[in-house]
């Protein structure tokens, strides 16, 4: 398997970072299919991924971390 690691760049910085495939993201980031990955996009629940090419997507590991941290937040805010 190819490290997909990469440079993007955010504004002026360039920042190499690491790209998780759909299928890394279901198993072993979240533990579901990458069917339900699709599933989590298409309704929002889960954010657009970065198109690396015509065919390939992905998702940097900060935005992942910022977005469980954000889900987390909310389980705590509704939590008794």
């Amino acid at each position: 398997m190819v490290d997909s690691q990469t440079h993007l760049f955010f504004g002026d910085k360039k920042m190499n970072a690491k790209i998780l495939r759909r299928r890394e993201v279901a198993e072993n980031f979240l533990g579901c299919s990458p069917r339900t990955i699709d599933r989590m996009v298409a309704s929002g629940r889960l954010p657009q991924p970065i198109r690396l090419s015509s065919k390939t997507l992905g998702w940097t590991q900060e935005m992942l971390d910022d977005w469980l941290a954000a889900e987390r937040s909310k389980a705590e805010a509704v939590a008794p």
